[in-house]
């Protein structure tokens, strides 16, 4: 990911507080503002991951190195990237806080 992004990320999470990438509709609103538009793409990934409850998942997690292995596998999985590419196959990660 694009050092910039993610120096916008943690203004974002720093200035909004750590709910503020929880609710889709907000980080939306958000990151379009804090990132002036640029980086589409990657706006696009992580409200992708964000509607799939991805950022909720890693909120609630008990164990972070357990959400971190079960998230990787599910972004790696053909059908987070068949979300990405427009299917409307979503996968839930909450693996994550069932450990």
């Amino acid at each position: 990911m694009d050092a910039n992004f993610v120096s916008i990320l943690e203004r974002l999470v720093n200035e909004q507080g750590k709910e503020a990438p929880i609710n889709a509709a907000k980080a939306k609103a958000l990151l379009g503002d804090y990132s002036k538009n640029e980086f589409k793409k990657e706006r696009h990934l992580l409200l992708i991951a964000i509607e799939a409850g991805a950022a909720q998942e890693i909120a609630n997690a008990n164990d972070l190195a357990i959400c971190k292995k079960t998230t990787d596998t599910i972004v790696k999985s053909r059908s987070f990237y068949r979300r990405i590419y427009g299917y409307r196959n979503r996968r839930s990660i909450s693996a994550c806080s069932a450990r």
